[in-house]
């Protein structure tokens, strides 16, 4: 088998191969969405299909035989049965990887203690040491935990029953690992009705320092998530100020947009923090990059109007 057969075979296009089985995931059942290209994807696995890919998933077989089914025209209609006994073995294989995933991690849980000095360093450094004050600890935790040999710093949300693990040395391997499914993080632990909506956790304990409420994302990925939050429970939010400062890179950008577009079609209040222009200004990625260039150039300007 050469290489270029591969690529052959992933150029038939793979409306051919729906047509013969329909457009279900042959892992979980769910609508396959086919995009612009000649790939499709489940959203609800998060399995992406080539043609090659597809053909291996319907018929249990390498890639060779795939591509040879695929060059000869070979497509056959699959069997409900076929397709039902691989959904219900994909659904036993992720429940296995799902328990042994949650062992894990309740034994990272098991295993943290309080933050140790290394661990008070880094917060210090990153200029959130001071988050340890206030945090509702049903919400999230800070924690301190070895892991492969190397200390590292969890941020644990309870509620969810998930966090993020990260290696205190950028040189260290696997320098931040999510710990379970994370999830946008709501926290309210000042009277106002003002939340800034950010990234990263440590972007959301920048937020804590100065006093806001904050909602953390964990992810751009979790921007559709958060929206679909706040669509479920619009009326708690109708009297909030939404104030939008994801990463200013393409990611957050395109995040940026996507809430704002929600926002506005439902006609909730939202903008951006007071201090959101002097941030690029300043070329700061974040808002817990420029809290930290605005303190060591001494200035607290970013502590004015919280309320």
């Amino acid at each position: 088998m050469k290489m270029n057969d591969i690529e052959q075979a992933k150029l038939i296009p793979i409306q051919e191969v729906l047509y013969k089985y329909g457009d279900m995931c042959p892992k979980c059942g769910h609508v396959l969405d086919r995009g612009n290209t000649n790939r499709c994807r489940c959203h609800k696995c998060s399995t992406n299909y080539s043609t090659v890919d597809l053909i291996q998933a319907l018929y249990g077989v390498n890639i060779p035989r795939a591509i040879e089914i695929l060059s000869n025209g070979n497509m056959e209609s699959i069997q409900k049965e076929r397709l039902e006994k691989i959904r219900i073995e994909y659904k036993e294989k992720q429940a296995k990887n799902e328990k042994h995933i949650k062992r894990v991690n309740n034994m990272i849980f098991k295993n943290s203690i309080e933050p140790t000095e290394a661990c008070l360093e880094y917060l210090n450094s990153r200029c959130i040491k001071d988050s340890l004050k206030g945090l509702d600890k049903a919400y999230i935790e800070i924690k301190s935990n070895i892991y492969n040999g190397n200390e590292t710093i969890i941020y644990r949300f309870r509620k969810q029953g998930s966090g993020i693990q990260k290696a205190l040395k950028k040189n260290e391997k696997r320098f931040v690992r999510n710990i379970g499914t994370v999830k946008p993080l709501i926290h309210k632990a000042y009277d106002s009705n003002k939340y800034i909506i950010v990234e990263g956790i440590e972007d959301a304990l920048t937020c804590h320092v100065l006093g806001y409420n904050f909602i953390c994302l964990n992810s751009i990925s979790n921007t559709s998530k958060l929206i679909e939050i706040i669509k479920s429970n619009i009326e708690k939010f109708k009297d909030k100020e939404l104030l939008i400062c994801t990463d200013y890179d393409k990611g957050g950008m395109d995040s940026f947009e996507q809430l704002e577009k929600f926002f506005y079609s439902t006609g909730l209040n939202y903008g951006v923090p007071f201090f959101y222009a002097d941030m690029l200004d300043n070329n700061c990625k974040d808002i817990n990059e420029y809290f930290i260039k605005i303190r060591q150039q001494g200035g607290n300007e970013i502590l004015n109007d919280k309320n």
